[in-house]
């Protein structure tokens, strides 16, 4: 009869049970696991030994997909600067001007390890995240994002755009055991299984993109005081009037 595992973990595989088991080495046992999300894994090197027996992920909260928990993350830079100010000022002022850029990238536990590990983790989420009712894809990265806006600018006024790039927020546990496996084959001569298990709790963060692959999020303009000193030095060109005038 198996007996119950013991809080805790062995970080070498074997030896002494620590309790509680160090987050680092949690998360090395579960990547060196027999089986990762029920998929025995395969030795790449002859001998290979596997510290630990399972490691799991279970989900416990998905944020950000209904658009009234949006989740954002912080703004690219900001976009070219339109001026509105004095000498150079312009009843009803609208202007095209190029988004900003920047990039987005998702955090939290194994997704930038740049392994398979981390693939294969990034992939379960976003299957995770297409349960949810949502459009959007979830991905490793987003970059430079760049687009047309018409930004309106009153008298007196400076004006922005800054792009907030929306983000996916997915919370689990990770549950990792190991001690099953007796190191000298089983039998009566070899030591006493002694099972443990730990689980760690994990937020991962990443950026979404809409079916057409380009970036989800809101682009919000900014309007700041003119100052009186946006021409110091310059002489610069009037805006165009309106039509007629």
């Amino acid at each position: 009869m198996a007996s119950a595992a013991e809080a805790g973990c062995t970080p070498n595989g074997t030896g002494q049970l620590v309790n509680p088991c160090p987050k680092d080495d949690a998360m090395r046992l579960c990547k060196g696991s027999v089986k990762i999300n029920g998929v025995t894994q395969e030795a790449r090197e002859f001998a290979q030994t596997f510290p630990a027996d399972t490691c799991d992920f279970r989900v416990t909260e998905v944020v950000g997909a209904g658009d009234a928990n949006a989740i954002f993350g912080a703004p690219f830079n900001p976009s070219a600067e339109v001026a509105n100010c004095p000498p150079n000022t312009a009843n009803n002022l609208s202007l095209e001007v190029q988004m900003e850029q920047g990039a987005a990238k998702n955090s939290g536990d194994f997704v930038g390890d740049g392994d398979t590990f981390a693939a294969n983790f990034l992939g379960l989420l976003g299957i995770e995240w297409g349960k949810h009712e949502t459009e959007t894809n979830l991905v490793s990265e987003v970059r430079t994002v760049t687009s047309a806006r018409t930004v309106n600018v009153p008298e007196g006024k400076r004006g922005t755009f800054q792009f907030f790039p929306r983000r996916a927020q997915i919370k689990g546990t990770w549950t990792v055991t190991g001690g099953t496996r007796n190191s000298a084959g089983g039998g009566p001569f070899g030591p006493p299984n002694r099972p443990w298990e730990w689980t760690f709790d994990t937020v991962v963060e990443a950026p979404l993109v809409l079916p057409n692959g380009q970036a989800d999020g809101e682009a919000r303009p900014t309007l700041t005081d003119c100052t009186g000193s946006e021409f110091e030095g310059d002489e610069p060109e009037p805006f165009p009037g309106e039509p007629g005038n």
